[in-house]
């Protein structure tokens, strides 16, 4: 009984320690939805049945021809921006999207390609 209550404790106190740690934006959690290719002037441009984005903190953060991209939230739900790939002649990514409700729509282009994805909040 008392190692069945010291294991409840701990796993109490985890939960503590994880929500002081984090606090959540308005907008943040996980949405999944196709991927369709807009532009393709690259071999590399492949859209998806469907690819999963994570706002945390109202922030988006995902992966862009091999380099993390991250982009704010604005309070209104509003994606914009634009982020250099790093080093010499790898490019830049421009973004402009909206957050309205649980739907995520984005449009995404650098590099010679170009995307549009709409998703759907799973969490």
């Amino acid at each position: 009984m008392q190692r069945k209550t010291c294991l409840t404790m701990l796993a109490f106190a985890g939960l503590l320690a994880g929500t002081s740690a984090y606090a959540a934006g308005a907008y943040d959690g996980t949405y999944r939805g196709p991927l369709t290719t807009t532009e393709s002037m690259a071999r590399t441009c492949h859209g998806a049945a469907s690819v999963s984005r994570v706002v945390r903190d109202n922030t988006l953060t995902y992966l862009w021809a091999n380099a993390q991209v991250s982009f704010p939230v604005a309070a209104d739900g509003t994606i914009s921006g634009q982020r250099s790939l790093g080093g010499r002649g790898k490019g830049q990514v421009t973004v402009h999207g909206q957050i309205d409700g649980d739907v995520l729509t984005l449009d995404s282009e650098g590099t010679g390609c170009g995307f549009h994805f709409v998703g759907h909040k799973i969490h």
